[in-house]
């Protein structure tokens, strides 16, 4: 009976020791535990801070407990700004009436819970992006990533712009285009080609240009079409011609610049050009005929100028040997036992004879002294010695009439007014 008491102080000692063992165990335990969440929340708050996209924690309740460096510098607000405030007075102070309700609503379903797809606001000039989770766990507190995508929506913004002038261009120029990839399949093609081919867009899309050749190729032109289309998708830059349906088209293909770039087919209806040349050549060549018959007409004009002056020579001569030998021997003996009239007048026509073979008639004639007939006939009698009063007989006119025709002749002789003795000056011409 005296042992028992023992027995069970030792049992109680055993069991002590055995709890201290557990509690120095669970101690080391619980440092182990202790370092490697230190650990864990270092290695958080490291990813956390070095993270590039913005990073804003908020309480379940949507109290801010803390932001990244990305946030700070996305948003040029600080983490001493935010910390221990609701999202919600944060959006009430920095955002504009435009984008605040959308806001408040994306806070209040993300603190429910509920499901949120990303969102972008604007504010201050610049665009954000706003993801929030996907999953809301209170205990943990809610997690929103923010992203500045300003940069990147302007270059969307002109990309997409570049892509709309591309397509206008595309679809405007007045020549047909074919877009294929470097092995041959059309991608698209405008609608300038679609008038020139009679062939909707569908019927090119997706196939390849060489099984498209040998359908719409007449057997006359797909054996030089084939080799070229081989020379394209090898990366040559070609050009050549192709007859089709009644048209004569020109296709020109550039050489392919990068490994990335498809081809652009440049196809021209050049029909009425090859008319327009045609023509060309045809009045080119008329117009050679025309100037072989003119030559050989000047020729034969010339011929018959060098005859006419023969002619006109021959005359000549015939002229003044008759005047010579019949016309003035004939006079000469009219003038013996005449009045002293007849013999002035006699005197006269020999004179006129005479001036005939002289340069004297054909002087007054001439556009530069513009004469007329009677003029001419009064000039002649002037300088011959006639008076006015003889010249009136004559001609059966008044003194005074051949008195203003005297003067208009010194008017186109350009001597009214001037000191000259008129029968002078036409005997001197």
């Amino acid at each position: 009976m005296k042992d028992k008491p023992a027995n069970s102080e030792v049992l109680e000692t055993e069991n002590l020791q055995k709890i201290i063992g557990e509690c120095e165990s669970f101690k080391k335990e619980n440092v182990i535990l202790k370092d490697k969440l230190k650990h864990q929340e270092n290695k958080f708050d490291v990813a956390f801070n070095e993270i590039h996209e913005g990073l804003i924690h908020l309480s379940s309740k949507g109290k801010v407990e803390t932001v990244n460096r990305a946030f700070e510098k996305i948003t040029g607000k600080s983490a001493n700004e935010l910390t221990g405030k609701f999202a919600a007075s944060i959006a009430l102070k920095f955002l504009d009436a435009k984008n605040l309700p959308n806001v408040l609503s994306i806070i209040k379903k993300t603190l429910k819970g509920e499901p949120v797809d990303t969102f972008e606001f604007e504010s201050e000039g610049r665009i954000f992006e706003i993801n929030p989770p996907t999953i809301v766990d209170k205990r943990l507190g809610i997690t929103v990533a923010i992203r500045d995508v300003t940069e990147r929506r302007t270059l969307i913004s002109k990309l997409e712009k570049s892509e709309e002038q591309y397509r206008a261009i595309f679809e405007g120029l007045n020549v047909g285009l074919v877009y294929s990839d470097k092995k041959g399949k059309v991608l698209k093609v405008n609608r300038s080609l679609v008038e020139i081919s009679a062939i909707p867009k569908e019927k090119f899309v997706g196939r390849n240009v060489v099984e498209l050749a040998k359908e719409l190729l007449t057997v006359n032109d797909l054996p030089k079409a084939l080799p070229m289309i081989k020379r394209v998708l090898a990366g040559e830059k070609v050009s050549f011609e192709i007859n089709y349906q009644n048209k004569i088209l020109e296709i020109t293909v550039p050489s392919i610049r990068n490994e990335t770039q498809g081809v652009t087919t440049i196809v021209t209806d050049i029909t009425g050009i090859k008319l327009s040349e045609k023509q060309i050549q045809e009045q080119r060549l008329d117009l050679e005929n025309m100037n072989i018959l003119l030559a050989q007409k000047n020729a034969a004009l010339r011929e018959i100028v060098r005859q006419l002056e023969q002619e006109k020579n021959r005359i000549e001569e015939r002229v003044f040997g008759n005047v010579d030998r019949l016309l003035i021997p004939a006079i000469l003996n009219l003038k013996k036992h005449r009045t002293s009239f007849e013999v002035k007048y006699l005197e006269m026509i020999e004179s006129g004879l005479k001036e005939l073979v002289s340069p004297f008639g054909e002087k007054l004639s001439t556009k530069m002294y513009n004469l007329t007939s009677r003029e001419t006939e009064i000039c002649n009698l002037i300088k011959n010695g006639f008076s006015s009063k003889e010249i009136g007989q004559h001609l059966n006119i008044s003194y005074r009439t051949v008195q203003t025709q005297r003067n208009k002749i010194r008017k186109k002789l350009n001597i009214l007014h001037r000191d000259v003795n008129l029968r002078t000056y036409l005997q001197s011409l």
